[in-house]
């Protein structure tokens, strides 16, 4: 409508023609232009819909990037870097809140002698299915990690006493022992591991006290001849001190971590070489043990 469509009378067949004309256009324009809007914004909520999808997957991509950056190559625990951000947590948690950290250290036993006997890849494969073990029988407030080679580290927040962590230790060592291992030609190995254990206040105040300390105590489970489990706490009175004791301090580096330290190999990564998946991969004189 409009003044321009405005028919006086009598009415002019021509003009009435046009006037119909215009208005048949601009309602076909008009439907024209509803339809346009309409494409667009439904193109406009496909783009959208690709653009949260595209984001999304970019978030999922980075997520599983990160994951792989923390994660070790042939077990998929975490890896060694990982676990001592984690027990710096850990330990930062504990002290805020008064509670206590336990660590544990595992070394499989002999394995060298292992990987001799079944070759690498077997070897390999006892690896992911101790580790397999170790997640399966932990509580999901524990991490367990690859701190290198044949040796594994599990960090247990404790909220109460630390009283209980030798018979968790010792069921973990039962049941490696007891798991057996179906190699290609149907050998059933058995693995044994050596377990050290200490705990957060009581042994050591330091992430890396508290490791060296557990070191130790899976050094002595070592020197018992090994498939056993040893706390810090009950190494003989004058191989080790509780914090704050004194002048009856233990001689720093006795256990392996500081036999590590006086080779110039203090991590993992100095312990052995990196294979092509960037896994720790221990020298002969580690995997002896």
């Amino acid at each position: 409508g409009g003044a321009a469509d405005y028919l006086t009378k009598p009415v002019d067949v021509d003009r009435l023609a046009t006037v119909v004309r215009n208005a048949v256009s601009r309602y076909q324009l008009e439907r024209e232009n509803r339809e346009l809007v309409e494409k667009l914004e439904e193109h406009q909520r496909f783009l959208q819909q690709r653009i949260r999808e595209a984001t999304h997957d970019l978030a999922e991509a980075n997520k599983r990037l990160a994951e792989l950056a923390i994660r070790d190559g042939l077990t998929n625990l975490y890896n060694h870097r990982h676990f001592q951000e984690r027990l710096d947590e850990e330990l930062k948690r504990a002290r805020r809140y008064g509670r206590r950290v336990s660590l544990m250290m595992l070394d499989l036993d002999h394995f060298k002698r292992f990987n001799d006997t079944y070759g690498h890849q077997e070897g390999n494969e006892a690896l992911r299915t101790v580790a397999e073990l170790l997640t399966i029988h932990v509580r999901e407030v524990d991490i367990v990690a690859r701190y290198g080679g044949e040796e594994f580290a599990v960090i247990l927040p404790i909220k109460g006493e630390a009283s209980e962590i030798s018979a968790v230790s010792e069921r973990i060592r039962e049941i490696i022992e007891s798991t057996e291992l179906l190699l290609g030609d149907d050998q059933v190995p058995h693995l044994t591991v050596s377990i050290g254990h200490a705990t957060y206040p009581e042994d050591a105040e330091t992430r890396n006290d508290l490791i060296e300390r557990a070191d130790e105590a899976l050094y002595e489970a070592k020197r018992r001849g090994r498939n056993c489990v040893v706390a810090f706490e009950a190494l003989p009175p004058e191989q080790w001190h509780a914090p704050g004791n004194g002048n009856n301090s233990r001689p720093r580096g006795t256990g392996r971590a500081g036999a590590r330290r006086e080779a110039g190999t203090a991590t993992p990564e100095a312990d052995g070489q990196l294979g092509a998946e960037g896994r720790v991969q221990s020298p002969p004189e580690v995997l002896a043990q």
